[in-house]
């Protein structure tokens, strides 16, 4: 006589299901670690990028600003007062780093506007030539990463134009 139930098994026993229930929680289990950790790098990468978009405009119009000057740029004031000064046409342009900042005035009594955040440092230097003195702005970043392969830094380099010529008595 034969039962209702084969011992050939035909089908999956209790324990065999629990054992690819567990399986298939743990596969998707690392297919979402993968995925947030995927999404947190891409949330990383789009903040360095503006940053640097950020940065490449600042230096930019800090080059536009020297290629302006009418005069050759100054230092002025001492310590954390320090900035330098790039006279144009329309008043004198200003920049100063200070407060993990670098800040700019556009006019002489004009309020500071803070141009570029999140700066470690910032040095603007006289670069000189042969034949003329550029400015560099060397810049770096301060980062969001506890680790990181390459620091954030930028150089810019610009050249004032030529002072207009004197003219001698014959």
């Amino acid at each position: 006589m034969k039962t209702a139930h084969s011992p050939s098994g035909a089908g999956f026993s209790l324990i065999e299901c629990m054992v690819y229930l567990a399986v298939l929680v743990i596969l998707l289990e690392l297919t979402f670690e993968a995925f947030y950790r995927t999404q947190k790098q891409n949330s990383r990468l789009e903040k360095t990028a503006a940053d640097i978009v950020r940065t490449l405009r600042a230096g930019e119009r800090w080059r536009a600003d020297i290629r302006q000057a009418t005069a050759a740029p100054q230092w002025s004031g001492a310590g954390a007062a320090r900035e330098l000064r790039i006279p144009r046409a329309g008043g004198a342009v200003a920049y100063a780093f200070r407060d993990h900042a670098v800040w700019r005035r556009a006019r002489p009594g004009g309020a500071w506007e803070p141009w570029l955040k999140q700066v470690k440092d910032s040095q603007m230097l006289e670069d000189p030539r042969r034949e003329v003195t550029a400015w560099r702005w060397d810049l770096e970043l301060q980062w969001h990463q506890e680790r990181v392969r390459v620091r954030p830094l930028f150089s810019f380099l610009a050249v004032p134009p030529p002072p207009p010529p004197t003219s001698s008595p014959p």
